[in-house]
Order: C-alpha cells, then sequence, then structure tokens
C-alpha cells in the first residue's frame, strides 16, 4: 500500500474517532456493546468508497478486521515436494503459464491423481531420479473453456478422452535437484506435459476450435514405460479416474465416450496393447515402432578398433529388428478390412462420408527422414516400410476412387518436425488430432 492511503487511513481513524460517541449507540457489536473498529470501517467507507476499504482489508492494515484467507487449492500428489508443481491442482494456459490452483480464466486444469487400482503398481517407492513415487498415479487435463452436457432424456454425459502413454524417464513427475532421467532432456522444475509435449497449450487450441470437450488422462509410468496392468483393462482404468473427477471436475453422470489412444516412444506397445485389448480405431504413434540391436560391429578410427577405458574395443550397431512393427502392421491391416466391411450394403456415393465419419484413425508421427537411405536402427526406416504397406493395402482394394482416397486420409505416417523428446509436442498432437 502507498503512503497516500496510509496517510488517508490515519485521517479516516481520527474522523471516525470524533464520530465515535454519535454511533455508539446505532452500532453494536453482537453482545450488544459498541464496537469502535465497525465505526472506523463505516467512517472510511463514508469518507473514501468501498473500494478504499477492502484494499485496506486485504491489507490488514484496519485494527480487528481480518481479510478472509484465500481457499487453498486442490491437493495433487501426497509426495510431491513442498511447493512441487505437482503439489497441488494447477492451471496452464496456452502459452505453458502456470497458476496454482483451478482457475477460471481460460486454460487447462491439470489435475494430478493418486490412489488409482489399475496401471503401474511397484512393490516399493521407485522415485529413481524423481520426487514421487509412480504408484497408482495419473495426470488428467481438462480444458476449462467447455462444459459436456447430456443429450435430452440422458442421465450420462460422454466425455471423450485422449489416453497417452508417455516414454522413458520420469513421465510426468518432477525431478529432483541435479539429477537426470535416461532421455536427459527434461529438467528440475519442468514437466514433461508441459514443457516436452506442450500437451496442455495444444489441447486448449484442439477444444477451442472444435467446440467439442477432449481431456487427457496421462497414466504414470515406470522409467521403462512399464504401465502395469492398464494394457487389459483400460476401460475399467477410465472408469477409476472418472471417479475421481466428478464432481469437482467433470459433471455428475460423465461417462468416458470416444478414446483415442496415443503413445511416445517407449509407450508405443502399450498403446498398441491397449488398442487391441480395448477394441479401440483412434490411435496415435509418435516415434513409437520401436526397434533394437541384433549385431554389432567394432568402431573403426584409422583402420584400428576404438578400445574403450575398459580394455574392451568399443561396438556400433551394424544391424536392428523391430519387434513392434508387426504389431502396428497387422492392427492396420484388420482396421483396414474391418473398415471395408462396415461399408457392405452402404451406397457407394455414401461411403466416403462413411468411413469419414466412423472410420479408423490411425497417424504415424516419427521425428526421423523417411527418404533417407536404409537404416534398420532408426524410427523413419520402420514407419516409411509401414507407409509403404498402407499405400500397397489400399491400392490392392477393389473400391471407388474416393473410398481409396479417404482411407489414405484415415491411415496416415508422416515425418514431422523433432526432436525425438519433443515430437509430440510443436503443434504435432494438435494436428494428428485434427486430421
Amino acid at each position: 500500500m502507498g503512503l497516500t492511503e496510509r496517510m488517508m487511513l490515519s485521517r479516516g481513524a481520527v474522523a471516525a474517532r470524533r464520530g465515535e460517541a454519535k454511533l455508539a449507540h446505532s452500532v453494536k457489536s453482537p453482545l450488544g456493546h459498541s464496537h469502535p473498529d465497525v465505526q472506523l470501517v463505516l467512517a472510511l467507507q463514508r469518507t473514501h468508497g468501498n473500494a478504499f476499504v477492502q484494499r485496506l482489508v486485504r491489507s490488514s492494515l484496519i485494527p480487528g478486521v481480518v481479510a478472509r484467507q484465500p481457499k487453498p487449492p486442490d491437493p495433487g500428489w501426497s509426495d510431491a515436494p513442498k511447493k512441487g508443481l505437482n503439489e497441488w491442482v494447477i492451471t496452464v494456459d496456452d502459452k505453458g503459464n502456470i497458476v496454482t490452483g483451478k482457475g477460471t480464466s481460460k486454460g487447462v486444469w491439470r489435475v494430478p491423481i493418486e490412489g488409482l487400482g489399475i496401471g503401474y503398481l511397484p512393490k516399493k517407492g521407485e522415485q529413481g531420479p524423481a520426487f514421487e513415487s509412480p504408484k497408482g498415479k495419473a495426470v488428467a487435463l481438462i480444458p476449462n473453456i467447455v462444459t459436456p452436457a447430456a443429450p435430452e432424456k440422458e442421465k450420462t454425459v460422454q466425455v471423450d478422452v485422449l489416453l497417452h502413454l508417455h516414454g522413458h524417464g520420469v513421465g510426468y513427475r518432477e525431478l529432483q535437484p541435479g539429477k537426470q532421467d535416461a532421455p536427459g532432456v527434461l529438467k528440475p522444475g519442468q514437466l514433461r506435459d508441459v514443457e516436452l509435449y506442450q500437451m496442455e497449450q495444444q489441447l486448449l487450441s484442439y477444444v477451442a476450435a472444435s467446440k467439442r470437450l477432449l481431456i487427457a488422462v496421462l497414466p504414470q509410468g515406470s522409467v521403462f514405460s512399464d504401465f502395469g496392468n492398464l494394457s487389459s483393462n483400460s476401460s475399467a482404468y477410465l472408469t477409476d479416474v472418472f471417479a475421481k473427477l466428478i464432481p469437482k471436475y467433470l459433471p455428475n453422470g460423465a461417462i468416458p465416450g470416444r478414446v483415442i489412444v496415443s503413445g511416445h516412444s517407449g509407450g508405443g506397445p502399450t498403446a498398441m496393447a491397449v488398442a487391441i485389448a480395448g477394441n479401440r480405431k483412434d490411435v496415435l504413434l509418435f516415434d513409437a515402432i520401436n526397434n533394437r540391436c541384433t549385431e554389432e560391429e567394432p568402431v573403426i578410427k584409422d583402420g584400428e578398433p576404438v578400445i574403450g577405458r575398459d580394455g574392451r574395443p568399443e561396438m556400433k550397431c551394424k544391424k536392428c529388428a523391430s519387434f513392434e512393427y508387426d504389431t502396428v502392421r497387422k492392427w492396420v491391416s484388420s482396421r483396414i478390412t474391418a473398415d471395408i466391411q462396415s461399408l457392405a450394403g452402404k451406397p457407394e456415393d455414401r461411403q466416403p462420408a462413411e468411413l469419414q465419419t466412423n472410420g479408423t484413425r490411425f497417424r504415424g508421427y516419427t521425428s526421423e527422414s523417411l527418404t533417407l537411405r536404409k537404416n534398420e536402427c532408426g524410427y523413419g526406416h520402420w514407419y516409411k516400410k509401414l507407409k509403404t504397406e498402407i499405400e500397397t493395402t489400399i491400392t490392392k482394394l477393389k473400391v471407388s476412387p474416393a473410398v481409396a482416397d479417404q482411407l489414405r486420409q484415415n491411415y496416415q505416417v508422416r515425418e514431422v518436425q523433432g526432436p525425438h523428446e519433443r515430437v509430440v509436442g510443436q503443434g504435432n498432437l494438435e494436428t494428428a488430432l485434427k486430421d
């Protein structure tokens, strides 16, 4: 408070005391006695207005008058550090700015959830480089700009869900000072979903444009993207998550509607397992068709093998294989077949619209080149192989050109801006959702 207001308060107090005797019989406390502090407030309201008095109350400069304390924000994870980003519910705006609490201004409520009985449930804490344990945790992201409403005569409210599985690292937990996780990109004081995935920002933009609520549920896995029994129990898992969000963040009667399954990097295998077991039709894979080295060779420099500090030759990968590619390929092939079968009996001119509305949506986005020479040890190789497989499958179908074109729209593989740890961000997620 400035010097001017302090001087006005002093003068107001003097004026109030001069009129104290006159007000003594008209202003009484609940006990029936005159209350000079009430007289002071009334006098200041008459002389300086309500706004001035409200500022004084908030600054606790009026003797005997205590300002109303703000309600504490909703709690987050119980093992989060004090003043940590997971200690409370926070609101993230379209620029990635964070405000503690369930904000009313345009943004996304970030709600840390714990106590889930499905998912990654280690017997020990397994904090690793993070403050928090990964056990039974998730984060829900809820844009606050659209309120879902039930159709007439319906008691349930369907809410669309993006179920995203993170790659290797601490997930949505917070790193301890001076610590790093395996990818080495996230820093202490940052959140993966805000900093690397930019998920809140993209979700907010998507919902603002579509006018349809889509929330994100982010299961917390291990540092190696182990999500426990989530793969075969995704429906029950989402039901448990919704139960923890109703009625404070979602309306009574809210149930999961359309579920979009998404995976980044090491989260890819679980994303595909969820899609297969749950018969999901919408899948997004961001650098998530992984591979591993199957044959090594020595590193050569100046015609000689390079010897490491341990006295052994340094090795590099010569040949890789992907044990995930076939899973994705078979799922895509089966979904194309199911989409074609769903067109049976429908007029040919209506078939493209049917696929656009009810068909499968697959998006395979990679941060690596789809045009470089063959490199089995890179994401680009496997995504290019899948892209070629999709085109070959569609070309062989006995369908109209319009249906074939719609299938190409529904099943897309793209090279997008990276790098790997940021491939979900930079507008890529929003583009995948909009297409």
